[in-house]
């Protein structure tokens, strides 16, 4: 029997402003734009409106990937015009969210240039803070527990995941963990060390972007490859990816160099959202088999398919893939598996 992916996540409204597509943009103070945009979605419709958040993007690139496979996201939305867009714009396949009565749909506004640099961003969690894990959900058979930083940075949340955390050791259910959140604005390094220290189960899989792992380890990012041995040394499987120079993943104690997808520069219209995909990508193909007998192609292979979905991820604005983006990258790894027989 397949055991169930559950993720604890912010659902957020990923709304940009772009100065190329809204001339008035920069005349638009961004606590403007946001009222603007939570009194009708519809108001900015040649501007990138999309759910959101870093776990409910991992779990939808999963779905989208192994649609068969049983995944169940706990996030939280308002009680409002966006929280029914986000639920709209959800994978049936991950559930219903909860709603929280007497709060605001989560949202981050980021203004954006000509030259594709992040000049404002505001974020008003809202709703997303109030996730709850009832005894039915810790109760489930759980697999794989995905989550990350900036969702454990919420105290009551933290005690939450601890209940599915305390689950996963009736099936042996692994743990994996995306260190977005994990830079200076997060607080002090010692914050994330002292997270991490106060789990109940120390994750199996940890991923990250050069910057996420430079301050949540105190290394230099150009010292990273070669003290890859020693980052999170409890964890079977340590992604750090470098953008378009590839990632480098640690897997059973070997490390190993996957090189990205080479696209032109005039092509890259926002790279956000790329790491989320290329981590749900990587997991939904490496749980295409018994966790047991995962080998070090099989990572191999799982990282370079999700290389390609992170490739297509930013050349667009949308935080997911579309359909047919989705069939490419299915067709890529099976093209992969029939080379191997």
């Amino acid at each position: 029997m397949v055991e169930r992916v559950v993720g604890v996540g912010k659902s957020l409204i990923d709304f940009k402003i772009r100065h190329t597509q809204n001339p008035h943009a920069e005349a638009t103070p961004m606590i403007q734009a946001v009222n603007d945009i939570r009194t009708g979605v519809g108001l900015y419709e040649n501007l990138p409106v999309y759910a959101g958040g870093m776990t409910p993007n991992i779990l939808s690139a999963f779905v989208q990937n192994i649609p068969n496979y049983p995944v169940r996201l706990l996030a939280c939305i308002g009680d409002d015009a966006l929280g029914e867009f986000y639920q709209l714009r959800t994978e049936s396949q991950l559930g219903m969210l909860q709603v929280a009565v007497d709060e605001r749909t989560g949202l981050i506004a980021l203004s954006i240039n000509e030259e594709g640099d992040i000049v404002d961003r505001y974020i008003e969690h809202g709703a997303s803070d109030y996730v709850t894990v009832s005894k039915a959900e810790s109760d489930e058979s759980n697999g794989l527990l995905v989550t990350d930083l900036t969702v454990l940075g919420v105290e009551t949340i933290f005690f939450e995941i601890d209940k599915l955390i305390s689950s996963l050791g009736r099936t042996e259910g692994q743990f994996a963990l995306n260190l977005a959140g994990s830079l200076p604005r997060f607080g002090k390094r010692e914050r994330v060390i002292s997270l991490l220290n106060s789990l109940k189960k120390q994750p199996d899989f940890i991923f990250g972007n050069q910057y996420e792992f430079e301050f949540a380890t105190g290394l230099e990012i150009a010292k990273l490859a070669a003290n890859i041995d020693t980052i999170f040394p409890n964890s079977r499987l340590v992604v750090v990816t470098f953008g378009k120079d590839g990632a480098l993943v640690r897997f059973d104690g070997q490390a190993q160099f996957v090189p990205s997808v080479p696209v032109n520069a005039d092509k890259i219209i926002d790279e956000s959202g790329a790491g989320d995909c290329f981590e749900g990508t990587m997991l939904a193909y490496l749980y295409t088999k018994p966790y047991k007998i995962w080998s070090r192609h099989d990572v191999s292979s799982a990282a370079g398919t999700a290389a390609l979905a992170a490739s297509m991820i930013i050349q667009s604005s949308h935080t997911r893939l579309k359909n047919r983006e989705v069939e490419t990258v299915r067709r890529f790894f099976r093209n992969n598996l029939q080379q191997e027989s």
